[in-house]
């Protein structure tokens, strides 16, 4: 199991400020889909998926309703030997019936989308494509957040990482209402939400009054050791 890294809001800039658009004025797809990520919580399949048709740009909110997959396919060559290829494809689903979900943006973002839709002169597909026009693949994804990590001086982090950082912000604003978190998350369950992140919400305060607790129930019992 990768541990969790609780990222802060200040590596995440400086990690962010590493993606240059050619143009000055002009909105970096890179950067769109770094912060996107950081501050949804889309899954990277869930966001290179995303369609101008899933953005409702009145009320901020992304419905998120597909994602991207890689489907391999096995063949035999002329010596006889097993080999893979695959092709990148859409699936009108999520990972889990639960990941079907509205999901908030905040205002900074959405205008960011909005002046990005502007720039690329298109009103339906896909949002993010590569140079080509084709779908973009995970492993570019992570050439991308390797390149900047290094940019920014920072311990390298994962593109996931990204959707656990959004999850330590969410536990910032919501506090214990997991719920809510397992919601914007698309967990298939609160359990798994409680499971991974209910270990964040507790400061040093907290757990200082907790061994406090303890000392006092139990310390008496350190004299019949």
């Amino acid at each position: 199991k990768v541990k969790l890294l609780k990222i802060s809001e200040d590596i995440i800039h400086k990690i962010a400020n590493q993606f240059h658009a050619t143009n000055s004025n002009s909105i970096c797809q890179k950067k769109l889909m770094f912060l996107l990520s950081a501050y949804t919580g889309l899954r990277s399949g869930e966001m290179r998926a995303l369609e101008w048709s899933d953005l409702d740009m009145e009320n901020d909110e992304i419905n998120v309703n597909k994602v991207i997959f890689y489907k391999r396919e096995y063949f035999t060559d002329e010596n006889g030997k097993r080999k893979e290829r695959g092709v990148f494809q859409t699936k009108h689903s999520t990972k889990t019936l639960k990941g079907m979900r509205v999901v908030p943006m905040v205002a900074w973002l959405s205008k960011m989308l909005k002046e990005f839709k502007l720039q690329q002169g298109q009103s339906s597909g896909r949002i993010f494509n590569s140079s080509t026009g084709n779908i973009i693949s995970d492993g570019r994804l992570r050439e991308y957040i390797k390149d900047a990590c290094k940019s920014a001086n920072v311990e390298r982090i994962r593109w996931h990482d990204l959707r656990h950082y959004y999850a330590s912000m969410l536990l910032k604003v919501y506090g214990g209402d997991f719920n809510r978190i397992k919601t914007y998350m698309g967990h298939a369950s609160i359990k798994t939400t409680i499971d991974t992140y209910s270990h964040w919400i507790e400061n040093d305060e907290e757990k200082q009054e907790a061994k406090d607790k303890l000392n006092q129930t139990l310390g008496k019992f350190g004299a019949m050791v």
